[in-house]
């Protein structure tokens, strides 16, 4: 498949998916409970006996609120990111969800008066947000090309955990070069 094709391709998948995650059918009145069964998921976390800094972000409609971890794993570190550039993002220390402000493109994110910056290589794992999954790694973003540039910058150790709703895994997903699995 033509670098154009697979670009086409993923255009037409993204409106395919903001569709279904923007129809309250599917997600709407369940979003909550999807969310809490998501965060279960990650109980494995609190038996690491050291801390573990955290990459996450802050949900938009349609995506799993990922916000109850501060609870759940009150030793471990909470990095969201936020973007200084339309090619740029650092990741932030925030203690509680509650202190994120509404940012660049309607996204809540850590002011940075008040939330300390970390380098992307200093994050242990990242909860990545996206469109849609492939089961073997692949994943569909909002095509803005950010958590790719993050994933990229980020160390080979760090694990890359893609938090979904069931409805959005797909056999496969179209694959360019610069795509971070």
């Amino acid at each position: 498949m033509g670098k154009l094709d697979s670009a086409l391709e993923k255009k037409e998948l993204r409106r395919q998916f903001r569709q279904l995650l923007g129809d309250d059918a599917v997600v709407g009145k369940s979003a909550s409970r999807f969310s809490s069964a998501l965060v279960e998921l990650v109980n494995w976390l609190r038996e690491q006996d050291e801390t573990v800094r955290i990459g996450t972000f802050a949900s938009l409609p349609g995506e799993p609120n990922l916000s109850a971890l501060h609870d759940l794993l009150p030793t471990h570190e909470f990095y969201y990111p936020l973007v200084t550039s339309p090619e740029s993002v650092q990741f932030h220390l925030v203690s509680s969800p509650e202190t994120l402000v509404t940012g660049s493109y309607g996204i809540a994110e850590p002011d940075s008066r008040i939330h300390p910056p970390v380098e992307i290589n200093q994050i242990d794992l990242f909860l990545c947000p996206g469109l849609a999954f492939g089961k073997k790694g692949t994943r569909l973003g909002r095509g803005g090309g950010f958590y790719d540039r993050i994933l990229e910058e980020a160390t080979s150790s760090a694990p890359r955990v893609g938090v979904c709703y069931s409805m959005q895994l797909c056999d496969s997903l179209p694959c360019e070069k610069h795509d971070m699995k």
